[in-house]
């Protein structure tokens, strides 16, 4: 069986049982990623042809073609089934369960944390995990590099897509990023913070826990950069000046006088044994923990 793997987040990357398929055609290739974020699902031949050759006179000839050196880039009739399933009025794309798209692991991530019945997000050990493995699977812009001059239905839909993406990854190493502060895990809470910085550069709390998180690793010096990259880009924007709480920690990070996690922390007992080393066995305690049945 011929497998596909197809990654959208980032730099487009198309491979078929391992190997890259090359495409020497732009059209064909948007073809096979908007069908593919599709599966199962018929399309009109019409509509198909009118969206991705909208100025041409026999849109329905250049799809047919397309198709034609779709299934050729695809080996699909080496596929059992075929990807392609086509009639005189519909295309429809199908996936195995051996197939893999980006897009789709990265929904299946996040619906598992949606439903997921944990007490609290903030503390759930198992949907930070999944929130790892989408942000890690975020590797750039939707479709990044993709261009379909003259198709503004396209080019809308495409950055619909780059929009909601982004957001959401957003949200997923926000979540990350307090998570690991919290837990005085600096290093990944600064690399958590930067990509949300990265992708929201007007947010200021993701300046926050990134100059926390590198003044509690012993860089004061990167942490108040950070400040006045802050500022840089609030002005660059004709916004106002950092919030108070923000320019209250910068002063605190300058003077030296930024309480330490410990001081911030009360109440909580020492611990009193050794975890290190047991990642697996937390996880799987943490899974038990948050089922409704245990």
């Amino acid at each position: 069986m011929v497998r596909l793997s197809i990654a959208l987040l980032g730099p487009i990357h198309v491979r078929i049982d391992g190997e890259a398929v090359d495409f020497t055609d732009n059209k064909v290739r948007a073809l096979l990623l908007y069908l593919a974020l599709k599966p199962g699902q018929p399309h009109p031949r019409k509509t198909l042809a009118e969206l991705l050759w909208p100025d041409a006179k026999k849109p329905t000839d250049n799809l047919r073609n397309a198709l034609a050196g779709l299934r050729k880039a695809l080996r699909d009739q080496d596929s059992r089934p075929p990807f392609l399933s086509i009639d005189a009025d519909t295309v429809q794309f199908t996936l195995t369960d051996a197939d893999e798209i980006d897009v789709v692991t990265f929904a299946t991530l996040l619906s598992t944390c949606t439903t997921h019945s944990h007490r609290r997000l903030e503390r759930c050990r198992s949907c930070m995990s999944r929130y790892e493995q989408a942000a890690g699977l975020y590797r750039g812009e939707f479709l990044e590099g993709l261009s379909c001059e003259g198709n503004d239905d396209f080019d809308a839909w495409v950055m619909l897509n780059r929009a909601y993406y982004r957001r959401c990854t957003s949200e997923i190493v926000a979540h990350l990023a307090m998570y690991y502060e919290v837990r005085q895990h600096y290093g990944a809470a600064e690399m958590y913070a930067r990509h949300w910085v990265a992708l929201d550069r007007l947010n200021e709390q993701a300046y926050v826990v990134l100059m926390r998180a590198l003044t509690f690793q012993g860089q004061r010096g990167a942490a108040r950069d950070q400040y006045h990259i802050l500022c840089h880009f609030l002005q660059k924007h004709d916004l106002l000046e950092p919030e108070p709480v923000t320019t209250r920690l910068y002063e605190q990070i300058r003077t030296g006088m930024l309480p330490s996690p410990a001081d911030a922390v009360s109440n909580i007992p020492s611990q009193t044994s050794r975890f290190i080393g047991r990642e697996q066995e937390l996880s799987a305690i943490s899974l038990l923990l948050e089922d409704p049945m245990h």
